[in-house]
């Protein structure tokens, strides 16, 4: 099987900026590679040469990358370079205009999709503190995804949750015989338990946007101070000055020194990360599958997160504690509940390993090429 995958930049991610999705596409991507797919990588740039090779798959930037980035009718030449695959792999939605434009070359598309953006708010999209060209660049984004999501009616999709599957069926965006639910993998053999020194007592992975709720897990962790527990909280992402100032100023100066952050941790170290925390808290506003989740599953770590979206899919009394809605009263609840509950630490250690095996990047893999031998229906 030969693939053609669009990915709007390549390397996906730098190493001060490392995204849940550009982990997700990257592992994903090199996963069908290593199963035996011909994949190839189409970007409208690179940072190297034209043509580069990278775990034995081609990128390439060029013209018909730049085509599928600028929204481009397809040159002839492009057209029967993409007719040459078995199959076109478009990330959210990339290059949907020109993908669609050929009744030949939509029939080739899979979309795998990782959000709706039809369905999601368009505060759900923005910084805590969001300036004016913050906003206006979210806005166009948020119409500019939206429109993809009409173009690609008709194209096999797939979904990274439930979730998202009700979402698409409840907007009217696909049929329901074109909607494939593959959840995100999770490298079992990095993301496993550890006996590792717990350094901290909370552990937030993510970034400074509102959807994220990292002033949620700020504001809980006030209240368990105030209440007598003096709960440590190391935050892992990428902050700058003026967003940290921003966070620790609306917590009380005896408990500024509580909260550590990290910076951007690179993949490697993640999983030693993960395991030196006694909670990962996933307090997301909303979430449509949950990588950070299924990562401290994985490790075995308890996970306290906010009952929204996609996370009931993943997290349960098995393997943590969902707190009703995601507001710090409730989550602090959680979280001083469970906080010293050895019993909990004990059955996640157990269980998240064995939960997170049904999630193995392997199998998603797999059951993404399954797709691509499956045929579109265009009755939406």
């Amino acid at each position: 099987m030969r693939i053609l995958a669009f990915w709007p930049k390549f390397p996906p991610f730098e190493p001060d900026r490392i995204g849940g999705l550009a982990v997700v596409v990257w592992e994903l991507t090199r996963e069908m590679k290593r199963q035996g797919v011909d994949l190839e990588l189409a970007t409208p740039v690179t940072t190297s040469a034209e043509q580069t090779e990278v775990e034995g798959i081609k990128v390439t930037s060029g013209a018909l990358g730049k085509s599928l980035y600028w929204y481009l009718e397809l040159p002839e030449e492009g057209r029967k370079d993409v007719l040459g695959y078995d199959g076109v792999l478009s990330f959210q939605g990339g290059g949907a205009r020109p993908l669609t434009a050929c009744a030949d070359v939509k029939g080739k598309v899979v979309r795998h999709l990782h959000n709706v953006m039809s369905a999601i708010p368009f505060a759900y999209s923005r910084k805590l503190q969001p300036g004016l060209a913050e906003r206006v660049r979210r806005y166009l984004a948020k119409r500019e995804q939206e429109s993809n999501e009409k173009l690609l009616r008709g194209v096999r999709t797939v979904c990274v949750s439930l979730h998202l599957v009700d979402e698409m069926l409840a907007a009217g965006l696909e049929a329901r015989q074109n909607l494939h639910s593959i959840p995100n993998g999770v490298d079992t053999k990095s993301f496993r338990p550890a006996n590792a020194e717990k350094e901290f007592d909370l552990l937030f992975v993510g970034n400074f946007y509102w959807v994220k709720g990292v002033d949620i897990v700020l504001e809980a962790v006030g209240a368990l101070h105030a209440g007598g527990l003096d709960a440590k909280l190391g935050i892992a992402g990428k902050f700058d000055g003026n967003q940290r100032k921003h966070l620790l100023d609306s917590m009380p100066p005896t408990v500024r020194g509580s909260v550590s952050f990290l910076g951007v941790v690179d993949r490697a170290r993640m999983p030693g990360l993960m395991n030196s925390a006694k909670l990962v808290v996933v307090p997301s506003k909303y979430e449509t599958f949950g990588m950070v989740a299924l990562e401290a599953i994985a490790c075995g770590v308890p996970v306290v997160a906010t009952s929204v979206g996609a996370l009931p899919e993943l997290v349960d009394s098995t393997v943590g504690r969902l707190a009703s809605r995601p507001n710090a009263g409730d989550l602090a609840a959680v979280i001083g509940q469970y906080l010293m509950d050895e019993e909990l630490a004990e059955r996640c250690h157990a269980n998240g390993p064995r939960r997170a095996q049904g999630y193995d990047r392997n199998s998603a893999a797999s059951r993404l090429e399954v797709v691509f031998d499956s045929s579109p229906s265009y009755d939406v």
